[in-house]
């Protein structure tokens, strides 16, 4: 019998934390890896089957295998950033999935507990010109588009995105999504403290990286697998004294919304008491366009609908509801250049709009 989502997401949380009848019965139906890629869990199933004492599916292994070497290749890059960075006197922190594998006590047991594919970090938004000129100089590879693409950087998007001589993707955020408060991401680099044990690079506050793993996670396409609510399992185990922080914050900025809805979800998948904590928190402070969305599974909650929610509740945000409805009938022109073939612009748009696969803001 197939399983619905909803299930699939508590078998597969299940196994993540070690049950046996949970992972003998996915390593037995997963032969192809399918559901452990839909779930980012792979990796991380492989070493708990191994852990258990059951035979993983060998797509688990190739998972695992794969993880281990890509997390060597990012680390090693992510050094190299903080060199670059400290030469350019940038401030910068490492945000996401580095931030969280790096830090010391780890959040992550081990690194194929948390597979990423690229490094983002955070900087100034005056200091981005800086950060990019010493990426450049560094032998990084530009990939911005042209001058339409320039444009949207300046005038909508949040991140300059680069290849650096490791062939690693590098984000440079200088901002973050349109629809959160434009002020957040320099109270995140004023609170972070300077990791000794990294040159030049600040820590997000534990707090602080919990708010931005609950409010990516509705960044990521629909339906959202086990691995983009882990982490917030995985913060509130490292540091159980969270709970106030997260609250006192996400109610400052208006995140109530998105970090209630993911912290109820991890806890419902884990049973971590903190983020339950917090859940109960920030829904009881959610405003009337807000708490109708308490129905909706989490794991497919359209983030258009979140925007909209937020707006309605009258929460700050960079981009305001009208260019928020325009751009989803009409993308920024820099984004249909990166997206597109050259050639007519208008012939370009309609190839954009036709597959409807656009790039998420």
């Amino acid at each position: 019998m197939q399983r619905s989502f909803q299930d699939e997401l508590r078998v597969v949380a299940n196994a993540w934390d070690g049950d046996e009848e949970a992972l003998q019965s996915l390593a037995q139906s997963d032969v192809d890896g399918s559901i452990a890629n839909r779930h980012r869990a792979g990796s991380a199933l492989c070493r708990a089957a191994e852990a258990a004492g059951i035979e993983p599916s060998e797509s688990w292994r190739r998972r695992r295998r794969a993880t281990a070497g890509k997390q060597m290749l990012l680390e090693e890059s992510l050094r190299q950033v903080a060199t670059v960075m400290a030469g350019a006197s940038v401030p910068w922190a490492p945000i996401k999935g580095l931030d969280l594998l790096t830090r010391n006590p780890p959040v992550y047991p081990k690194p194929e507990d948390r597979p990423s594919s690229d490094l983002d970090i955070l900087v100034p938004e005056d200091r981005l010109e800086d950060a990019r000129r010493a990426l450049l100089d560094f032998g990084s590879r530009d990939l911005t588009s042209g001058p339409l693409g320039e444009r949207y950087l300046r005038e909508e998007g949040y991140a300059w995105q680069a290849v650096l001589p490791s062939s690693v993707l590098v984000e440079v955020h200088f901002r973050l999504w349109g629809q959160v408060d434009p002020d957040w991401p320099a109270a995140l680099l004023t609170a972070a403290v300077a990791d000794d044990e990294m040159r030049g690079a600040l820590r997000l506050l534990p707090s602080d990286a919990f708010l931005l793993a609950a409010t990516h996670a509705f960044t990521v396409a629909t339906p959202r697998g086990a691995g983009i609510w882990r982490d917030l399992t995985a913060l509130a185990r490292a540091h159980p004294d969270l709970t106030s922080s997260v609250v006192e914050n996400a109610e400052r900025f208006g995140l109530q919304l998105p970090v209630a809805r993911a912290a109820s979800l991890a806890a419902e998948l884990w049973g971590t008491s903190v983020c339950a904590e917090i859940g109960r928190h920030l829904e009881g402070s959610l405003r009337a366009p807000e708490k109708r969305l308490l129905r909706k599974s989490v794991a497919e909650l359209p983030l258009s609908d979140l925007t909209l929610a937020r707006h309605l509740a009258g929460r700050r945000c960079r981009h305001g509801i009208v260019r928020a409805a325009w751009r989803r009938l009409w993308p920024h022109p820099g984004v249909i250049e990166g997206s597109t073939p050259e050639g007519w612009w208008l012939l370009r748009r309609l190839q954009f709009h036709l597959p409807r696969r656009r790039p998420r803001e």
